[in-house]
């Protein structure tokens, strides 16, 4: 009987027996590191523009003297990009420029290349728009274009039509993190309010850059009369702006240093680029190491009158945050406490 019944169990020839399924089991995976952030003012010093705007801070019109020397170097701009893209940081970097970014082969080669990093988070690029939108569809392929933020100066005094000029802002606005800025030239505050108010219409955010340096045997800001501050005022991005670009407010602590840095034309870092430091940071031109801040520390400088770096400070992060890539674009923190008790609004506040 149990040589019969294991003639029953007996396997066919040339067959194996059904393997008995087993389980998977999950390897568990770690979950990727965010990296830390890093916002980085990258000053150039590439000289040349297209433009002669009569308040050009870098020397093309008639209110300031040109350098007398550019330390503008390709070779060095690339080894500062590559570094840059091995940092182990997720990096916002505005490139800065004393001229117009777009008319450098050298420049927009090097932020396309960065553009590609995985490291890379945004990418702050700063023109006055003057080239055609053609013209910078074909300067953006092999761009990320995902990664992209812009500023575009708009010079009044400069642009023929101004109407081509506003069109431009609002195609380009529709495709990347986009805003406009204009300088308030003592001049031309009424114009401007007029053009901000024509950009706001058609959906563009417009900041309001005080006119800094001298104008007529007067030095600006600090010479604005108290109409023209109201006119000011009424048109400025923010409380903050009012503040640190008109009113030229002393910073208290800051992130410079920590979640900040400044390179400079030779690829020296430092916390920002407000002011004199003793020692730096690093050298990007030479490597991609640097030695941060453990947090933030207190400023050490009168006043911090760089849009780019003044939004660095522990009381911009208190009372505002970003909105997306774009270096320039933020919201008060406290809108829907202002929306039920007037005492949060931002122009009440203490700041």
């Amino acid at each position: 009987m149990q040589h019969l019944f294991s003639r029953f169990l007996a396997k066919a020839p040339g067959k194996e027996p059904a393997a008995k399924a087993t389980p998977a089991v999950a390897t568990p995976q770690k979950a990727p590191v965010a990296l830390p952030p890093l916002n980085i003012r990258y000053y150039t010093d590439y000289p040349t523009c297209n433009l002669a705007c009569s308040y050009c801070v870098a020397g093309h019109g008639t209110t300031f003297q040109k350098p007398p020397t550019s330390r503008w170097d390709p070779d060095r701009y690339r080894r500062v990009m590559a570094n840059v893209a091995k940092l182990p940081y997720a990096v916002n970097i505005r490139i800065g420029v004393g001229g117009e970014f777009f008319v450098s082969k050298d420049l927009v080669d090097g932020a396309r290349t960065l553009s590609q990093s995985p490291n890379l988070h945004a990418l702050n690029l700063i023109t006055n728009l003057t080239l055609s939108v053609a013209q910078f569809e074909k300067t953006f392929r092999g761009f990320d274009e995902s990664k992209i933020a812009m500023v575009a100066s708009f010079h009044p005094e400069q642009i023929k039509d101004h109407a081509d000029w506003f069109d431009k802002a609002a195609e380009f606005n529709r495709r990347y993190d986009f805003a406009v800025i204009m300088v308030a030239f003592p001049e031309a505050l009424d114009e401007i309010a007029a053009h901000k108010a024509r950009l706001t219409e058609r959906g563009v955010d417009v900041f309001i850059q005080p006119f800094v340096g001298p104008h007529k045997e007067k030095w600006y800001p600090q010479a604005y009369t108290e109409a023209e501050r109201e006119k000011i005022k009424a048109m400025i991005y923010s409380r903050h702006d009012y503040e640190y670009l008109l009113n030229a407010k002393r910073p208290g602590a800051c992130n410079a240093g920590y979640r900040a840095i400044f390179i400079d034309p030779m690829g020296v870092v430092t916390p920002c680029g407000m002011g004199k430091y003793h020692g730096s940071l690093g050298n990007l031109a030479e490597s991609a190491e640097l030695a941060l801040r453990a947090g933030p520390a207190p400023c050490p400088f009168s006043s911090c009158q760089c849009d780019t770096e003044n939004v660095n400070t522990v009381e911009f992060h208190t009372h505002y945050e970003k909105s997306g890539a774009n270096q320039h674009r933020y919201r008060y923190r406290f809108g829907d406490l202002a929306a039920l008790d007037e005492r949060y609004d931002e122009w009440k506040i203490h700041y």
